[in-house]
């Protein structure tokens, strides 16, 4: 192999490796959004406790 079909392939890895972090990164980003709005849904019907965990729910999803 020369330089250009080593460069191409770890170019070709390299584009999969991006789907796939940015697959999980959107999939976590729904999850934790989902999951604050029905926290604030909840605190402010039923629940003010609710508002006490959405930092922490924040903070989970912005790993």
């Amino acid at each position: 192999m020369d330089a250009i079909d080593v460069a191409t392939a770890q170019l070709g890895r390299m584009r999969g490796m991006t789907r796939y972090y940015h697959e999980r990164f959107f999939a976590d980003v729904r999850w934790a959004g989902g999951l604050m709005v029905a926290l604030f849904v909840a605190g402010w019907s039923f629940a003010d406790e609710a508002f006490l965990v959405i930092p922490f729910v924040a903070l989970w999803g912005a790993t």
